[in-house]
């Protein structure tokens, strides 16, 4: 029977685990909206997706490292929080593979089938590599080398964590600290899980050491692209009142000062789907000239495309 501290720990960490998977979840619908996994212009797709590939395989690695650590120190009779601090990692490194055939899919030519094989092989040889790991460290607790063995651990986990969010830190300074990626929601979500998760560690009767690091790290980085992203709206609320009394969106004035060559000091973001027969506008189909606030000629594809968005996409 449960007692009322281990059902609110249980609880705790079960609401970290959902909203951390919710959160991951919409990180990889914004990319799947806009057809890239990051925003960042000036640089080729080659050199982005090696970019992110490296950082990315760095972050599921520190979630591995964690996910072993917590599965060779747990009792032999794995309880419910036990089982809710080994789902964690688990979900991150799931995303990982989401976020690997992305990085195919939008930063890439190859065939979709090459795009499977290609994950397919990641998630084998992260399988491999944990199972191996597991039944190596094992031996190893409560020796002597378990303590440098932690250590070791310690830092790979840490390191990559750091370089995970390493795309989102230069999405952000790219937009002038605007979040892309991660919107506002999405940083509380994760600000949320985050700290949940640390909480529910810390409840635990033997927390791990590496949990309580990687848990605060993630808040941290959440913490601060949140604070990032809501300075640059306070920098931006002259613009984004200005868009809005022309019926616009930031976004749509941003990319019109750009597309009539004026200088402005904010970066639009991306998340307009290239024309297609379908949605391209025809020569002859009315429009309005924005600036000027009466009909005029067509505006290109970017208006067109933005004003088939559905609302909630159109938030900043």
């Amino acid at each position: 029977m449960y007692s009322a501290y281990e059902v609110l720990h249980n609880l705790i960490g079960l609401f970290g685990v959902s909203w951390w998977t919710l959160r991951l979840f919409l990180q990889a619908r914004c990319n799947k909206h806009r057809g890239t996994v990051l925003e960042i212009s000036g640089i080729s797709r080659r050199i982005k997706g090696f970019v992110c590939y490296l950082c990315w395989v760095a972050w599921a690695c520190a979630y591995l490292v964690l996910a072993i650590t917590l599965i060779t120190t747990a009792s032999k009779d794995i309880e419910v929080s036990d089982t809710l601090s080994i789902m964690q990692p688990h979900a991150s490194m799931l995303a990982f593979f989401v976020l690997a055939y992305q990085l195919l899919a939008y930063e890439s030519a190859t065939p979709r089938f090459v795009n499977w094989i290609i994950c397919a092989f990641h998630v084998g040889m992260i399988t491999v590599a944990e199972v191996m790991f597991i039944k190596m460290t094992k031996d190893l607790v409560g020796t002597s080398a378990s303590e440098a063995l932690f250590k070791v651990k310690l830092l790979l986990a840490a390191v990559g964590l750091m370089m995970g969010y390493c795309p989102l830190y230069m999405e952000s300074i790219r937009h002038q600290g605007r979040g892309i990626t991660l919107t506002t929601t999405t940083s509380i979500y994760g600000i949320i899980a985050s700290f949940s998760s640390l909480i529910a560690t810390i409840m635990q009767t033997h927390p791990s050491p590496l949990a309580i690091v990687l848990h605060t790290g993630t808040l941290v980085n959440e913490v601060a692209l949140l604070i990032s992203h809501l300075v640059w709206m306070f920098r931006t609320r002259q613009e984004r009142a200005a868009a809005r009394v022309q019926g616009l969106t930031f976004d749509e004035l941003a990319a019109q000062h750009a597309r009539n060559g004026l200088p402005y000091r904010f970066a639009a973001s991306q998340k307009i789907a290239p024309p297609t027969a379908a949605n391209s506008p025809s020569p002859d189909s009315p429009s309005r000239d924005v600036e000027a606030g009466r009909a005029g000629e067509a505006d290109s594809w970017e208006w067109v495309e933005l004003k088939q968005q559905p609302k909630a996409d159109r938030s900043v």
